[in-house]
């Protein structure tokens, strides 16, 4: 099991890292036996879920026109440091994965928000759910410091 899993845990660093006023610790291994399916997490970002489902079970490529190419509604999660999403390009055909990489580019130039409250995430302390990559204020999740427990999860 975990050979197989060596591509993608070769991918994802496993560091400490300051992200607007807050450090984190992505743990590759928790992530991976909490998350259902990394690769759908990824790629539910960019398709709806019964397109990633096609991709991954069916071997069926995501095509140009399936992927959401407005950068307001892909989560600021694609831009972390800490996922690679590359991971993902196997699923896309190439003017697909095109189009992938002109979202992120574009998305890059947005603020980063609160997944709850849509605000600057930069504005309060923030954390990352450790399941789906998703960033929280810590007050619009109802944390008042820094989680003892290395891994945090929104549900």
């Amino acid at each position: 099991m975990l050979t197989d899993l060596k591509p993608l845990l070769d991918c994802i660093l496993h560091q400490k890292r300051k992200v607007r006023r807050c450090f984190f610790i992505i743990d590759a291994l928790s992530f991976l036996s909490f998350s259902p399916s990394f690769y759908t997490v990824i790629l539910n970002w960019f398709v709806d879920p019964p397109v990633a489902r096609a991709a991954i079970n069916d071997d069926k490529l995501i095509e140009e026109e399936e992927v959401e190419c407005r950068p307001e509604k892909i989560p600021c999660s694609v831009l972390d440091e800490n996922v690679d999403v590359c991971l993902v390009r196997q699923y896309f055909s190439s003017d697909a994965w095109k189009l992938v990489e002109e979202v992120m580019k574009n998305k890059a130039k947005n603020v980063w928000v609160c997944t709850t409250c849509q605000n600057d995430l930069h504005s309060k302390q923030s954390i990352i759910c450790e399941s789906c990559l998703m960033w929280y204020h810590f007050s619009c999740v109802g944390l008042t410091k820094q989680p003892k427990l290395k891994n945090w999860f929104c549900s």
